[in-house]
């Protein structure tokens, strides 16, 4: 019985599909619409009352493409003869527009109950229809618009059965439907226009000669591309302690046993290695999201993160060498001297006083994390190349990030700011008798930032647990904002009113743009009481790139 009332929806719509097409052959709908008498009556019409003709030619186009599956451009050429290039352009994109979206809506109400299970059998189709992260709608849209081996009428009832939105198809199919529409149309009004006939079928020739270009494009890259690499086997048991550790996974309902739906999430990673920590099976979490990020840019997919990141961090904007010349050398990076700039100052004038000089550069970390791993190991060969060309024989670091990106990747020591004060005889003990410390990513497994800050700490340091990041790792926060703001939420709640203790510079800016009061230890242990300026980060750093080393 279910079978059958399953089926029910696309019997009927079969049927009306059927009658239509059988009532046109008996009448002749489809050569009255187009036929020149049409034509001559609404070139008439549009003389005498342009709204009643164009609300006509749109009707008309709707009922043609839709019901009696008539070819669009038979009534794009006609909209370029009856308006003229522009606002025949205009009626008939929204005209064709309407009638796809009539279609989608008759292909969701009679198709979808039926058709969907079966198609979701296909891993392919179900990959790029039934996408739930919505990454590959708007793909799949430009491709089958662009591309004329899917024919639009057939597109229009299909995208019904899909999870696509509908505003977003509406949208979008306008958008790549609309170089098309203006190319045929184009051409029509050159029909009607001797005069101009010649400037109107090259802008068509144009319009189509670019439309032809984008289709193969899109049709090697998307459609007939070479294969994808298989997805690597990650040695999950599903035994769901990630999932309980993670607010991406828990959220997610998954785990390291479906790489196909991990790879299509890789972005919403915060690559923060909470996973790593409690999985039994020994799954390096972290490691396995960014080789996906990578595998992805190597079969040309988008990187991860925001393009502004990806420009300034690739060949760092803002990068300075100027107070280089030392063995050792103090590296900063990018987080700290754009939230605590007087303090960076304060300490790049300090370890100048005893032969440390300064670089302002970026490590490489961001650029790696967004799977660019060429572009990585291009950063990472000009930063070797300029230490080595100044003689840096050891390099301090301000930020834990760079620290352990750095020793994996540096063929010179690298050690901790606060080992290089104590070794120097610098800096105070923080005048408090106990802390509430916020462990970063890259500190939370060994603590070895702690020890080294250990001098100058209060006997009792408390560890913020069952928070598992600040929100800001892996460039994630923007696909899973809600995830990002439980982390932060978590920190507010476990303090108990305590103040805030940090010592990664981004952990600060996290905090602070949250509505919390970080205190940084390292500003804390030098006496300076600056807060994080969140405000001008960007213009904080660009400063640095011109900074002697003196006051300002």
């Amino acid at each position: 019985m279910k079978r059958k009332k399953r089926w029910l929806r696309p019997a009927v719509f079969a049927g009306l599909f059927l009658a239509a097409l059988l009532l046109n052959h008996r009448f002749g709908w489809a050569a009255y619409l187009s036929g020149p008498g049409r034509l001559a009556s609404l070139q008439a019409l549009v003389r005498s009352n342009l709204p009643a003709a164009a609300a006509i030619y749109c009707g008309v186009t709707v009922t043609g493409c839709v019901l009696l599956a008539l070819p669009g451009v038979t009534f794009a050429v006609l909209a370029g003869v009856i308006f003229g290039p522009v606002l025949g352009t205009l009626l008939c994109s929204a005209a064709t527009t309407l009638g796809a979206g009539l279609a989608f809506f008759a292909g969701r109400f009679f198709l979808r109950d039926s058709l969907r299970p079966a198609v979701m059998k296909n891993r392919y189709l179900k990959k790029w229809l039934f996408d739930e992260t919505g990454r590959n709608d708007v793909l799949v849209l430009m491709v089958t618009r662009l591309v004329p081996l899917f024919p639009y009428n057939l597109q229009n009832f299909a995208y019904g059965i899909t999870d696509i939105p509908f505003r977003r198809y509406l949208f979008w199919s306008c958008v790549f439907m609309f170089p098309g529409t203006a190319a045929y149309t184009v051409g029509g009004a050159g029909l009607a226009d001797p005069a101009h006939r010649g400037v109107f079928f090259a802008a068509a020739a144009l319009l189509l000669a670019a439309l032809v270009l984008l289709g193969r494009f899109f049709s090697r890259r998307y459609v007939s591309g070479p294969s994808e690499e298989p997805l690597p086997e990650s040695g999950c048991t599903a035994c769901g302690a990630c999932m309980a550790s993670c607010e991406f996974l828990g959220r997610r309902g998954l785990d390291f046993s479906d790489p196909a739906s991990l790879s299509a999430l890789a972005d919403h990673c915060f690559l923060c290695g909470a996973c790593t920590e409690v999985c039994p099976a020994g799954v390096d979490g972290r490691a396995y999201l960014l080789e996906l990020r990578r595998r992805r840019v190597r079969q040309g997919g988008r990187p991860s993160g925001s393009l502004a990141v990806r420009l300034e961090k690739q060949r760092y904007l803002f990068r300075s060498y100027r107070l280089a010349g030392t063995k050792s050398v103090l590296f900063p990076g990018c987080s700290y001297p754009s939230f605590y700039p007087q303090t960076t100052r304060r300490l790049v004038r300090l370890m100048a006083r005893h032969g440390v000089g300064t670089v302002f550069d970026c490590c490489g970390k961001p650029i790696a994390e967004m799977g660019l791993a060429q572009q990585e190991e291009q950063l990472l060969a000009r930063l070797r190349e300029r230490l080595r060309s100044c003689g840096t024989e050891e390099l301090v670091t301000v930020c834990p990030n760079c620290y352990a990106y750095l020793k994996e990747h540096l063929d010179i020591p690298v050690v901790t700011v606060y080992d290089k004060l104590r070794e120097l005889g610098l800096g105070a003990p923080v005048p408090a008798d106990r802390l509430t410390v916020f462990r970063p990513c890259p500190d939370r497994a060994e603590g070895r930032w702690l020890k080294a800050m250990a001098p100058f700490l209060p006997e009792t340091v408390t560890s913020l647990r069952g928070v598992q990041c600040c929100g800001l790792g892996g460039g994630a926060a923007a696909k899973e904002p809600a995830a990002a703001k439980a982390m932060t939420e978590a920190v507010r709640s476990g303090l108990n009113g305590e103040p805030l203790f940090v010592y990664c510079a981004s952990c600060a800016g996290r905090f602070a743009r949250s509505g919390l009061e970080p205190r940084h230890l390292l500003g804390e242990i030098l006496g300076s009481d600056e807060r994080p300026d969140t405000r001008h980060s960007v213009l904080n750093r660009a400063r640095f790139k011109w900074y002697g080393g003196k006051e300002p």
